[in-house]
């Protein structure tokens, strides 16, 4: 074989590695995202949170601390609209999962009115 070849392989191979290291990333993400979802519709409560880091470019994150009986919680996820224009120390409305608390919907997500 020659060197060329044997690069275009190689290159060939990396590249496929990369793409399906990608997509298993993205397919177990929106698997987590299920679960979450799964877990707050089995039952939930109200609560609120506070917005302590809120970013409106690259992928929309949001990071939430919220507290529920007595214990703190932090949320790092992303949010799909923000028609109150709500920033970082404003206050949010969220439903967590009354199982496992760790697990919230905020306002900020469209599957929040879904429920």
């Amino acid at each position: 074989m020659s060197d060329k070849l044997k690069a275009a392989t190689t290159l060939a191979v990396i590249a496929i590695l990369v793409l399906l290291g990608l997509l298993m990333i993205n397919r177990s993400s929106k698997k987590d995202h299920q679960e979450r979802i799964n877990f707050v519709k089995g039952g939930y409560d109200y609560g609120k949170g506070l917005i302590v880091r809120i970013k409106h470019y690259k992928g929309h994150s949001i990071k939430v601390k919220y507290q529920v009986n007595h214990v703190d919680y932090s949320f790092d996820g992303s949010w799909d609209i923000n028609p109150k224009g709500l920033q970082v120390g404003d206050s949010i409305k969220i439903k967590y999962a009354v199982t496992k608390p760790q697990f919230i919907l905020t306002e900020l997500e469209s599957a929040y009115d879904e429920l």
